[in-house]
């Protein structure tokens, strides 16, 4: 059984006694091994093998709050200073960890010639934290959308182009704040006119635990 990798960063911290979520494992800590399942679990501790006592229970909150301007990128490109989705993890382990979105919002949006400008997600209330070959992990949502609408005229709704809107995780296992990357998704018009018939979802998410830290590995069954 090959230890799992845990970042130093993430020893020194459990060592000066700061509290961490630790995705964790047992066995090997890639996604590439040819037999068993990997599955990710949220612990209470930087260790190699989570004890059962440690494991966080299922509801396990996660915040994904936007790190600087979030853009609608298009002819008139829209910006909001503000956009997050707030919710949990729903099981313990699972191979696809579902993440049960319970709030979400877009704030302090503008785009020029506009003086009234709101934006909204609709149609966003789960995605899956995954893991691919190469310890890949990603943050997936199914058809989220996302509506533009200037004072009152009638929203323009886009979603992704490919169903599936796969925002990549940096840095899962270093700081203990990994990002979420929305990089440049496209998305197409599918309800609403006049409007544009397409833009691209840009935007880094920050995932935070509320005071806890979030560090991703693997339980290898």
């Amino acid at each position: 059984m090959k230890p799992v990798k845990v970042a130093g960063l993430a020893a020194l911290l459990a060592l000066a006694g700061v509290a961490l979520i630790v995705i964790a494992g047992v066995g090997s800590a890639s996604a590439e091994e040819e037999t068993g399942d990997p599955e990710i679990v949220l612990c209470e501790e930087a260790v190699v093998l989570c004890p059962k006592a440690k494991v966080w229970h299922a509801g396990k909150g996660i915040t994904a709050a936007n790190e600087a301007v979030v853009k609608l990128l298009s002819a008139n490109t829209v910006e909001c200073k503000v956009s997050k989705m707030v919710g949990e993890a729903v099981e313990e382990m699972a191979a696809q960890l579902t993440y049960k979105v319970t709030a979400k919002e877009f704030k302090e949006c503008g785009r020029e010639g506009c003086n009234k400008l709101t934006v909204r997600f609709e149609n966003l209330t789960s995605g899956k934290f995954t893991v691919a070959a190469g310890d890949k992990y990603s943050l997936k949502f199914v058809n989220p959308k996302i509506a533009i609408q200037c004072e009152e005229k009638t929203s323009c709704v886009y979603a992704p182009e490919l169903e599936t809107a796969a925002l990549p995780i940096d840095n899962p296992t270093g700081t203990g704040f990994p990002q979420a990357l929305a990089n440049e998704i496209k998305m197409k018009l599918v309800e609403g006119e006049p409007c544009e018939a397409s833009i691209k979802w840009d935007a880094t998410y920050k995932l935070t635990g509320g005071a806890l830290l979030i560090l991703f590995s693997l339980f290898k069954l």
